[in-house]
């Protein structure tokens, strides 16, 4: 029951911002748009997952998809609100899966027998790094198209990863 009235309280809060917006918006404040603003839903959407997610119990999904939104919330604000424009995601692409990896590994960080997290982290993190890797030139089109054909590996350790996690949690 508790549960359920803060998240009526939450969601009430969301939309009576939204409300202000949108009112505020329909006056003439032109720079309240949802074109502007869409991003900060993300980021209150991330912060009301990771606070379910450490909510007794610990629910790892929940921190994921809160890190996550938040982290890719951030980024499309940076674009929409700060000084980034569209065209700029050409080179920072990369940061999507880094911000998957960095919700991952917070997410095993809070329950460290899930290595399928960890190993799920390690991978976008690394996914994240070549990607950048590649937008700043510092590494070329035929080596990284090399590196691209090595992508079943990434099954593979994720597979390791949810049977090593099984073998420990169930010795």
């Amino acid at each position: 029951m508790k549960k359920e009235r803060q998240r009526a309280i939450i969601w009430g809060i969301v939309l009576i911002l939204l409300g202000i917006a949108s009112l505020l918006r329909s006056l003439g404040h032109s720079w309240l748009s949802m074109e502007r603003l869409w991003p900060l839903l993300l980021i209150i959407g991330g912060i009301y997952w990771l606070w379910e997610g450490f909510s007794a119990p610990i629910q790892t999904g929940n921190i994921w998809l809160g890190t996550t939104s938040v982290l890719c919330g951030g980024l499309f604000a940076y674009i929409t609100l700060g000084p980034g424009t569209w065209a700029d995601l050409s080179e920072l692409w990369p940061a999507f899966p880094l911000f998957a990896g960095l919700g991952w590994v917070v997410a095993w960080l809070t329950k460290t027998t899930d290595f399928s997290n960890l190993i799920a982290g390690i991978l976008g993190l690394g996914v994240g790094g070549i990607g950048f890797a590649y937008t700043k030139g510092f590494l070329s089109l035929p080596y990284a198209q090399r590196l691209l054909s090595w992508w079943p590996l990434l099954l593979i350790f994720l597979g390791l990863g949810l049977i090593l996690e099984f073998l420990l949690q169930h010795n």
